[in-house]
């Protein structure tokens, strides 16, 4: 009776070991690509909102001098210090590794003032370094990391 009772509890043991190896298998499985789109969407994120931010500083037609804005001062100084309307119309992923991300950027802007080219320039620099300055983000050979992410960000400056 005694032996009946081992051999039970060794069978259910087995089936516990084996269950916990079913779960933990899948777990490596499932996890890393769920970490991967997440670290995806907080780039994508920041990116976003540095390109709100860059289009608010363009919309006040006020001009600061620091690191930052530097960027995009001579555009508001090409437009006579007005409001080039700008606004975010998208930012995506359009492609994506295990070490490296490429977003795109579309802002809209109102003023014949300014360049496409111009704006497209400014606001890809100001993205840059507003994101080196923010948690996360380093540069490192020229290129932008968050992470262990390579980050490759395009914008289209297109005049509304």
């Amino acid at each position: 009776m005694l032996n009946s009772r081992s051999k039970g509890r060794g069978q259910t043991a087995l089936e516990v070991l084996f269950l916990m190896g079913v779960i933990f298998t899948a777990l490596v499985l499932i996890v890393p690509e769920y970490l991967n789109g997440d670290t995806d969407t907080a780039i994508l994120m920041h990116v976003r909102n540095a390109a709100d931010n860059a289009c608010t500083y363009l919309n006040t037609g006020v001009v600061i001098e620091d690191n930052v804005n530097a960027p995009l001062n001579g555009i508001i100084e090409a437009a006579n210090y007005s409001s080039l309307q700008c606004q975010v119309s998208g930012v995506g992923i359009t492609s994506s590794t295990d070490t490296q991300v490429s977003l795109k950027v579309v802002v809209v802007y109102h003023s014949n003032a300014v360049s496409s080219s111009d704006v497209k320039d400014a606001v890809e620099n100001f993205i840059t370094e507003t994101l080196k300055v923010r948690g996360g983000f380093s540069e490192s050979g020229g290129n932008l990391h968050y992470g262990k992410k390579s980050v490759s960000i395009t914008v289209e400056a297109v005049r509304g």
